[in-house]
């Protein structure tokens, strides 16, 4: 099967949406995630001990800290892209020589983004679970001490 330049082309459009597609489902969940830790935490925090609270709060902190990275790398990268098309569509001579320059960039930055987004995806779940993990912990011991 021989690749021409509209296949790759449509290859690039569908993998750029399925992975715009992705990022915004995730972001939806971690999130939610974010929102039910806070939850609660705020509903067993008097049953924590320093410990738990301070482990529970930090892994959240670390977790917030590089979702909310990522998520302004990615809003400085979408700046530039704006940005660049801004330029393209000022100059409708040079419109065709200058859309694929912008194409090109764009697609090199987006690379580059997705590139970073799996590491940051697997510290900001890790430590989020992490978190969850303290308050769960907490939890089930505190369950235990009940029936006793």
């Amino acid at each position: 099967m021989e690749f021409t330049k509209s296949t790759i082309d449509k290859q690039k459009e569908f993998l750029e949406n399925a992975y715009n597609r992705a990022m915004a489902y995730t972001n939806l969940i971690m999130i939610g995630g974010y929102a039910g830790f806070f939850a609660l935490w705020g509903l067993t925090k008097e049953y924590l001990s320093k410990g738990q609270v301070f482990w529970s709060a930090l892994l959240i902190l670390i977790s917030i800290v590089f979702f909310m990275s990522f998520e302004i790398y990615k809003m400085i990268h979408n700046g530039i892209v704006f940005q660049s098309l801004q330029k393209v569509i000022k100059d409708p001579e040079q419109f065709h020589t200058q859309i694929e320059i912008h194409n090109k960039k764009t697609t090199e930055l987006a690379v580059r983004l997705g590139r970073i987004w799996i590491p940051v995806l697997i510290v900001a779940i890790g430590t989020g679970l992490g978190a969850y993990g303290v308050l769960g912990y907490a939890f089930v011991c505190e369950l235990f001490n009940l029936y006793r």
